[in-house]
């Protein structure tokens, strides 16, 4: 798993940890190398953006993790 989508996962479930942080990470996978596979080098919160940017096509499981983490 490339090093950028597990600091998205970590910002986006900062409050989380074990199982339940991996469903997460499971559910927003597909939606960031779909919509964020162009970020090369971005921070943690670019692709915090790029998802927000995108969240209209996100699949319901990804959104639902934005959601319950405020994002």
């Amino acid at each position: 798993m490339p090093v950028r989508l597990l600091i998205v996962v970590a910002f986006i479930g900062s409050s989380c940890t074990g199982a339940y942080a991996q469903s997460e990470d499971a559910a927003c996978r597909p939606d960031v190398r779909r919509y964020c596979h162009r970020l090369k080098s971005g921070s943690d919160e670019a692709y915090l953006r790029c998802l927000q940017q995108h969240r209209s096509k996100l699949s319901e499981a990804c959104r639902r993790v934005l959601e319950r983490n405020g994002k």
